[in-house]
């Protein structure tokens, strides 16, 4: 029965080399088509890119600065051109700024109650009910314009809700990717603790196998159970990067 026990050992071993080993190819193969990307992208010749043995593992993803002004909202793309729109339809683009900007630091968790109250309501519903020239007569740039043309016109309106809607959407997905930050960081945070109980666990198994209190099928077990964790560690990691990238993006890359 111990030989037929010692066998089953030997045999889960050999299954684990193999399926590690092939865990290794398909990573391996990650890294090349990774690297070959970013040669592209550098115009470097292929394979003059080296990856260090610690890799992502001992970088830690940049810190962002607990509320960050709203004004980094103007450095995206979309609300540039929201602006320029404004500027045609003959609006103050900085009067539109602080009447339709949230009021208060970009931060995770942040609702809606940082916007003004009366410019939530800027909508085609509210314009039926004659809230326009009230709401944005303020924006009107008066240089230049005849007395019988300060009110608010369909092409004002049009870039004015245009421009409040594209504000909210940055402004939500910039919360959003704060919020998710925040949370891949105590994840993480988790894991690694994970990690460090399971390790110290495989030192135990080794010693409790050496004393013959254990056998190695455990020790396998416990050695799997680490990979797994740290592999797991390392798949939030890279998602914390990658958050960290679509934030850069979100806020127009003004912050960094």
């Amino acid at each position: 029965a111990k030989g037929r026990e010692d066998q089953l050992a030997v045999l889960r071993y050999a299954a684990e080399v193999r399926k590690n080993k092939s865990i290794l190819f398909h990573l391996n193969q990650q890294m090349a088509q990774a690297l070959n990307m970013l040669s592209v992208i550098l115009a470097q010749p292929s394979g003059q890119l080296q990856i260090t043995s610690s890799g992502m593992v001992s970088l830690s993803v940049p810190s962002v600065a607990a509320g960050l002004s709203s004004d980094l909202l103007g450095a995206r793309p979309d609300i540039r051109k929201a602006e320029r729109e404004l500027q045609a339809a003959r609006l103050d683009v900085k009067a539109a700024r602080a009447a339709f900007y949230p009021q208060v630091s970009l931060r995770a968790g942040a609702g809606l109650e940082a916007f003004k109250t009366a410019y939530l309501q800027l909508s085609p519903e509210a314009m039926a009910y004659n809230l326009a020239d009230d709401l944005i007569g303020p924006l009107v740039n008066r240089r230049g314009l005849k007395a019988h043309m300060r009110k608010a016109n369909a092409r004002q309106i049009q870039a004015a809700l245009e421009y409040q809607q594209t504000i909210l959407k940055g402004y939500g997905e910039v919360v959003t990717l704060l919020t998710k930050q925040d949370n891949m960081a105590q994840a993480m945070a988790r894991q690694g603790e994970q990690v460090a109980l399971l390790e110290e666990g495989v030192g135990v198994s080794k010693q409790l196998f050496q004393s013959a209190r254990a056998d190695y099928v455990e020790v396998l077990m416990t050695q799997r159970e680490a990979l797994e964790a740290k592999m797991e560690w390392i798949e939030t990691k890279k998602e914390q990067w990658l958050t960290w990238m679509d934030l850069y993006v979100a806020l127009g890359g003004g912050w960094f």
